[in-house]
């Protein structure tokens, strides 16, 4: 088994699991959804508001955010702003968007690690929500686990397009 065959078997894998958690991902804001419309639901016309709506919807907002944010970047649908990069030279340009992987890299793999230092914490300290008593650390290792799937995205996408940018075409067909 060549490195090639390898890696972009470590690439199918890692980006197909982004389609799982973009999945899950999208869930969560249709629980929102939900939770929301029942809440005004009940209370316009019941007079009693859904118990624990904004706890339920704070937790599904870190699902959906941390679940699906992977799933944008292998699909390039990150919003950037390239105001002054278009003006510099295509060398240029390259290099910047090599530097910018690096340090997007690290800034993603030191937050999965402080994520999952504050989840462990929350875990050791029986934190809950304080109306519906719903345990926080299993959010803070999701939020952990999104980000360290968006750094393994980074990194799968930086050594592709400088080692083997013939897997990144194979992939893609």
């Amino acid at each position: 088994m060549s490195i090639s065959s390898v890696a972009g078997n470590i690439r199918k894998g890692v980006f197909g699991l982004t389609n799982v958690t973009n999945s899950i991902g999208i869930f969560a804001v249709a629980v929102m959804v939900l939770v929301t419309v029942l809440d005004v639901i009940g209370r316009r016309i019941f007079g009693s508001p859904l118990l624990g709506t904004l706890e339920i919807v704070r937790f599904m907002m870190a699902m959906a955010v941390f679940l699906t944010i992977s799933h944008a970047a292998v699909h390039d649908h990150h919003v950037t702003c390239d105001v002054l990069l278009v003006l510099f030279p295509n060398k240029l340009k390259i290099i910047t968007e090599k530097v910018t992987s690096l340090l997007s890299l690290g800034l993603w793999i030191m937050l999965s690690y402080q994520l999952t230092r504050q989840a462990l914490g929350l875990w050791r300290a029986g934190e809950s929500s304080m109306l519906l008593r719903i345990p926080v650390y299993p959010f803070s290792f999701i939020a952990a686990f999104g980000s360290a799937l968006l750094a393994c995205v980074i990194l799968i996408q930086f050594v592709s397009s400088i080692s083997f940018p013939i897997i990144e075409k194979k992939a893609e067909s």
